[in-house]
């Protein structure tokens, strides 16, 4: 629910602030008054594209602001906190439009991209009357108003699992077409590679392995001695690390019950002799195990240097061979298994396409039904809201030798006849906004979809009637509200009757410019704004028929 509108240097607005309450709302004013500017502001809240135009002349940049209740927009609430836009349960939007071009859109105080904010928009605000905010206009808004109407039964959750299952087994298929074709002398190519690799044998790892055991043959002479000379070092029977520890221990042991740092040193000298036995036991096992061995050094330089040639034919580092080979082996399996896959996917595929088309088929019949329902309804409604002669059509023809779509077969599109004798036209076709937001609002009506919780703005719903038609629309608009947040921008007294708040918007001059202003109106002050809207000047007269209608209302 829209509970707060802000807008600075917008258009002629130089600075304007509106708290709004649940239910049915009102927007009027004299013609020319800059009624359609809050529907203005809101469409680019939501999204819309922005013009330099709009800013304020002299101004640098225009600032919109709407804060939204989202204790009965589940859907806005969830979206916010998927996207880590959050905040609580309340919604801030922002939009600034810069008089040199551009504009920047917030979330909850967040920079976003436009993007993101028409995705929110969508779930928090729909606008119905001018056509470039009429998305009732779209052919996919349509088939969705339909769809919403079916039961479960009509098999729409099947086709579209159905669909999916096809988009993958189709994406598999692809994946396999675009591989190299697996002809004979390719097939030949793989098998000769896969067997030069599989003749070295290698195993993870060896590679590494192979080259420590060839760095310590290369260097066996120098590392035998050097290990035989360190363990002297370390245990000589004269001037060696052990010895020279072990006379530190026997000088310091007599003294450390009288200083700390004596105990402390002791304990680091049994370390370091334990480090030193263990040092001398592992050169000791080394001497011992070492061995020259030229012949051996031969064998692995001779080794490392196939695996070198190999490694360079394959393109390839020498300590790849391994994983690689592994790559080879898996591309001719794939290789020769592609043919056989081709074929059992296509078969699946088949059977897939068999089971979507018979869902579809089923789809068609329940959309064809709910459609002629839906038909008489909305020309029912029509035919109350002042459109006597309006015939409303729901097209639905099945598409035929396409591939499967997400949401069945079928082209929906509404359309409407408007004067006897005329032949039906596509809703896109009429060029009354009025008659536009008449369609939505009968829709919404005859089909039940009472979003609650989302603002629903008609502007010029009342374009063209007048009389008991106007009290119906009146009716009908506040009907709605009850279970949606619903504003009305209205030159009729009736409809403004049937509200539950009024905002008024007139011009004033200041300074030589002309601005625009809005006001919530008062009880008192409706009477005399509604008495305005009926005779154009309030009157005793005027004031009491306006008095009549806000308590018939």
């Amino acid at each position: 629910m829209l509970t707060y509108l802000q807008i600075r240097n917008f258009a002629i607005v130089q600075d304007l602030e509106l708290r709004f309450g649940g239910g049915f709302s009102v927007i009027t004013g004299e013609t020319g008054a800059g009624k359609s500017i809050l529907v203005d502001a809101l469409a680019l809240l939501k999204g819309s594209r922005a013009d330099k135009d709009w800013v304020l002349n002299g101004e640098a940049r225009a600032e919109l602001s709407a804060e939204f209740d989202l204790s009965r927009l589940p859907a806005a609430a969830h979206w916010l906190t998927e996207n880590a836009l959050d905040d609580d349960n309340t919604c801030q939007l922002r939009r600034v439009l810069m008089a040199k071009g551009g504009s920047r859109a917030f979330i909850n105080g967040r920079s976003v991209p436009l993007g993101q904010l028409q995705a929110l928009g969508q779930l928090l605000v729909e606008i119905h009357g001018q056509h470039e905010h009429q998305s009732l206009l779209q052919t996919s808004e349509q088939r969705a108003l339909l769809d919403r109407g079916l039961k479960p039964s009509a098999g729409l959750a099947e086709v579209q699992r159905l669909y999916r299952e096809w988009y993958e087994l189709n994406q598999r298929l692809q994946a396999l077409d675009d591989q190299p074709s697996a002809d004979s002398t390719y097939l030949d190519l793989l098998r000769f590679q896969l067997e030069e690799l599989e003749q070295q044998a290698l195993t993870e790892g060896e590679y590494a392995a192979l080259e420590a055991e060839h760095r310590q043959l290369s260097h066996a002479e120098q590392l035998l001695t050097a290990t035989q000379q360190a363990g002297d070092w370390l245990d000589h029977e004269q001037h060696s690390a052990r010895s020279a520890l072990l006379q530190a221990q026997g000088t310091l042991k007599p003294l450390q019950a009288y200083s700390p740092a004596v105990e402390e040193t002791l304990a680091m000298l049994d370390e370091a002799l334990i480090n030193v036995e263990e040092a001398r036991s592992v050169l000791q096992h080394f001497v011992d195990t070492a061995e020259l061995n030229p012949e051996r050094l031969q064998q692995v330089d001779q080794q490392i240097g196939r695996l070198h040639d190999l490694a360079r034919k394959h393109r390839v580092r020498p300590g790849e061979l391994h994983d690689h080979t592994e790559q080879v082996r898996e591309r001719l399996q794939a290789a020769e298994q592609r043919d056989i896959q081709r074929e059992r996917i296509i078969s699946e595929l088949q059977q897939v396409r068999d089971a979507y088309t018979g869902e579809a088929k089923k789809l068609h019949r329940a959309r064809r039904q709910a459609g002629d329902t839906l038909s008489r309804a909305v020309t029912e409604q029509l035919q109350q809201l002042g459109m006597e002669n309006a015939h409303f059509e729901i097209h639905i023809d099945a598409v035929a030798d396409e591939s499967p779509r997400r949401h069945g077969s079928d082209q929906v599109s509404f359309a409407i006849q408007t004067n006897p004798g005329q032949p039906s036209r596509p809703l896109k076709k009429i060029a009354s906004g009025g008659e536009l937001s008449r369609v939505a609002l009968a829709l919404k009506i005859a089909g039940g979809r009472h979003d609650a919780g989302l603002v629903q703005i008609f502007d010029e719903v009342d374009a063209g009637i007048g009389g008991e038609t106007a009290n119906t629309i009146g009716r009908l608009l506040a009907r709605l509200a009850a279970d949606a947040q619903v504003l009305s921008v209205t030159h009729l007294a009736q409809i403004a009757a049937c509200a539950d708040q009024q905002i008024t918007v007139f011009k004033r001059s200041a300074n030589n410019q002309t601005q625009v202003t809005a006001n919530l109106l008062t009880d008192s002050e409706r009477v005399d704004e509604i008495a305005r809207m009926l005779s154009g000047q309030p009157s005793r007269q005027s004031r009491a028929h306006a008095l009549e209608l806000l308590q018939a209302g």
